[in-house]
């Protein structure tokens, strides 16, 4: 059998998938993580397609591995390879754009529990905030400005208990910003992604943010 497969690294516009050899141990598909020798080194790929066709005179090398345990789904992958062709870029370009890169070993280590700093605001504003979170509720979308920090953790706050069961992702500037606002959100233990994780850190938040029904996604 040979895996077509999308190499993680920039290339070309041009560059397709590339022809690997699949071994009798393993069992790639549409989608699968493997490490695949390229030039003198070797790389992760994620497959394109999986074909049973013999090479033709070619000496094809094979995959070096194949993750069982990690991978994206159909719907994932046919989004990049839409998007590549929208943006003219090469879909392994794309991929290792979006795709952090895999660890070795997969850690099953979380975020650890917070100890919340008190979310509190004046009686008089009580109202107001629930005015807005009803607006948001209603509408879907909206442009709100708050005064501080601390005031507009209170209403992403309401909207989160307003709609539990939904993945949200939260913006903030600073990774500064993103730390208070964590310690705020009173009840919940956000995944973080700022840019200061290493590679195995951001590889598991991105998998769990998958795994899971619904989550709080906070970054900068």
């Amino acid at each position: 059998m040979i895996a077509e497969v999308y190499p993680l690294m920039r290339l070309p516009r041009g560059k397709k998938a590339f022809d690997y050899v699949v071994p009798d141990d393993q069992m790639p598909q549409r989608g699968s993580f493997v490490r695949i020798p390229y030039r003198q080194e070797e790389i992760w790929g994620i497959v394109k397609n999986v074909k049973d066709k013999p090479p033709r005179g070619i000496t094809l090398r094979p995959l070096t591995a194949t993750r069982k345990d990690i991978g994206i789904r159909e719907e994932e992958l046919s989004f990049f390879e839409r998007l590549s062709h929208e943006l003219a870029q090469s879909v392994s370009s794309v991929l290792y754009a979006a795709l952090p890169t895999p660890p070795v070993r997969l850690s099953e280590k979380r975020n650890p529990d917070l100890s919340w700093l008190p979310l509190t605001l004046p009686t008089s504003e009580a109202q107001h905030v629930l005015r807005i979170v009803q607006t948001l509720a209603n509408r879907g979308q909206a442009f709100i400005q708050a005064p501080d920090l601390r005031r507009a953790t209170a209403v992403i706050l309401g909207s989160l208990q307003k709609q539990p069961e939904q993945k949200t992702l939260i913006l903030a500037p600073t990774v500064r910003d993103v730390r208070l606002v964590r310690s705020r959100l009173t009840g919940h233990t956000p995944l973080v992604i700022t840019g200061e994780e290493t590679e195995r850190e951001r590889f598991n938040t991105w998998q769990a943010l998958r795994r899971l029904p619904y989550a709080v996604l906070l970054g900068t």
